[in-house]
């Protein structure tokens, strides 16, 4: 799919240098062009409502924001077309448009195999510039070529991401065993010629490191089974606050990571080793890039709100690191993906797993963050 070249006036949001993001330009500029719009925009949405991709052109593009995505945002995705001159017409919708915007077509697009929906959407500022019928049936005609776009671009942009994922993976999974070998000589030696308190902190070096290649290969594991949608959880009651504490041990932070939760034991019937692997995951992202002394704090609670007779628990991992850019959020658990530092470690794997993990588990996860106010992670999961 080539790539458009922007015509002066002609601003994109979010940045946009992915493959997904250049195949949505293509598309929406073919689709102004067919129909004369000065603005435009497209929203890629997941089958569960989140907003995957967006990128907006045209005049007032500027001013546009990502829409949020969220559970039940779907059933707002409709084919809709309104001007302001007409009385009576509905002139709302839930896709932010500019200000100028006189007249309004937006058109659901439904991607292949239940991938989600392409929401197209258009505006004109001319006071007599309304969208026809036609209009519309002529952007219905794009869904093929916008459902086999996206589809290419999202394996190009797969594959360029796994050959990254490869490098990385192999460099992370490097370091532990260099650490681990080299301790392992130094062990070798009689104990006379090795201190006991060093000896005793090679011992604890040790053991961290392990725990830290034992993370990094469950997490490309689960990966590979999620993928795959095969494996199972083994689910037995637990006491989420004291699995909050054991990970917040494990995870190696010492002093700096607190458990704020109530005395009370806030139990849930969950996969425990994979739920802890998902907490130790979101605790040693949070100290890998808030700097040191910093708190992480890590807190658990019962939620007030039910669905029918379901009740749940909420868990979240906070720090105060330097937090997340906007466009980068809808990134985050996508596999391979990396956000922030690139001299930080990282396989891009931990937090794809771990939302899916959650997900198993019949719960959801989501993030908030600012830049320079640092991060929360937060999971939701039924409790008994």
């Amino acid at each position: 799919m080539p790539e458009i070249a922007d015509d002066a006036g002609v601003t994109e949001t979010q940045g946009g240098g992915t493959e997904p993001e250049r195949a949505l330009r293509a598309v929406l500029q073919r689709a102004m062009d067919l129909v004369e719009a000065d603005f435009g925009a497209l929203a890629v949405f997941s089958s569960t409502g989140d907003v995957q991709d967006f990128v907006a052109l045209g005049t007032g593009a500027a001013e546009i924001t990502r829409p949020p995505g969220e559970p039940g945002s779907l059933s707002a995705i409709r084919l809709l077309r309104w001007s302001r001159r007409d009385e009576g017409a509905n002139n709302t919708s839930a896709m932010p448009v500019p200000a100028a915007a006189n007249s309004f077509l937006g058109v659901p697009l439904p991607l292949a195999q239940g991938a989600g929906v392409l929401y197209l959407y258009l505006t004109r500022s001319g006071r007599d510039s309304s969208f026809t019928e036609g209009d519309a049936e002529v952007l219905s005609g794009l869904t093929t070529l916008a459902s086999l776009a996206v589809r290419h671009a999202r394996l190009l942009e797969a594959e360029r991401l796994r050959g990254d994922a490869i490098s990385v993976f192999v460099h992370e999974l490097r370091s532990p065993l260099t650490v681990i070998s080299g301790i392992a000589d130094l062990l070798k030696r009689p104990d006379n010629e090795i201190a006991g308190d060093l000896r005793a902190e090679l011992v604890e070096i040790l053991g961290r490191e392990s725990s830290r290649l034992m993370r990094l290969v469950s997490n490309v594991l689960d990966t590979e089974t999620l993928r795959r949608n095969f494996g199972s959880i083994e689910v037995a009651r637990c006491d989420l606050v004291e699995l909050a504490g054991e990970a917040a041990l494990d995870s190696g932070g010492g002093g700096r990571v607190a458990v704020a939760a109530s005395a009370e034991p806030l139990t849930a019937t969950v996969d425990r080793d994979k739920i802890k692997q998902v907490l130790v995951n979101l605790v040693s992202n949070a100290l890998k890039f808030a700097p040191d002394p910093t708190p992480i704090t890590v807190s658990v609670r019962a939620e007030e709100v039910r669905t029918g007779a379901q009740r749940w628990a909420e868990v979240a991992v906070e720090d105060f690191g330097p937090g997340i850019a906007a466009h980068d959020l809808p990134k985050l658990f996508h596999m391979f993906a990396r956000v922030g530092a690139r001299d930080k470690p990282g396989s891009g794997l931990g937090l794809y797993a771990s939302k899916a993990i959650v997900e198993r588990h019949g719960g959801s996860m989501w993030v908030d963050s600012e830049p320079g106010r640092g991060s929360r992670f937060s999971f939701r999961l039924p409790r008994d």
